[in-house]
């Protein structure tokens, strides 16, 4: 009988899956992050959107470092190679969550955790098109061990 070690089974597991699981784990930690900025602003004008904005930009370097380990495991990419495209790719989700997260706690009314909650789902589709094209694009070929750009 072979015995697998979790780092084989890890990457045995579907890239979309570990992209979920990775992500749930990262946005865990986002959402403390986000409390903590929140916590630390004064009481001024658009402080949930300002804690979102901060939250984001270190949400990049934490979520692309989570995922350049753990769930693009084919990417060929030097880490700061990527890392610059991961800042591209999340901009537009960040430009696109930023509007839905004013206009929920501004416009809306909506509580400051559920329109965080939203804004963070409403990017989950389009970061994970985007950096598994643009950051994470170059991978290694299985069968003969070459790369090529998706």
């Amino acid at each position: 009988m072979t015995y697998l070690s979790l780092r084989e089974k890890w990457g045995n597991l579907p890239e979309k899956f570990r992209f979920i699981l990775v992500g749930g784990g990262g946005v865990a930690i986002g959402w403390v992050i986000y409390n903590l900025i929140y916590i630390l602003l004064p009481d001024i004008d658009n402080r949930a959107t300002i804690a979102w904005i901060l939250g984001y930009f270190v949400a990049v370097i934490r979520q692309h470092g989570l995922h350049y380990w753990l769930t693009f495991t084919n990417s060929t990419d030097p880490y700061l190679r990527s890392l610059i495209a991961a800042f591209a790719a999340y901009s537009v989700g960040g430009v696109f969550t930023t509007v839905v997260n004013y206009v929920l706690n501004e416009s809306v009314g909506l509580h400051y955790q559920l329109a965080w909650a939203i804004s963070v789902g409403s990017s989950v589709g389009i970061n994970y098109v985007l950096l598994s094209r643009f950051a994470f694009g170059t991978k290694k070929d299985e069968s003969d061990g070459h790369t090529r750009a998706l």
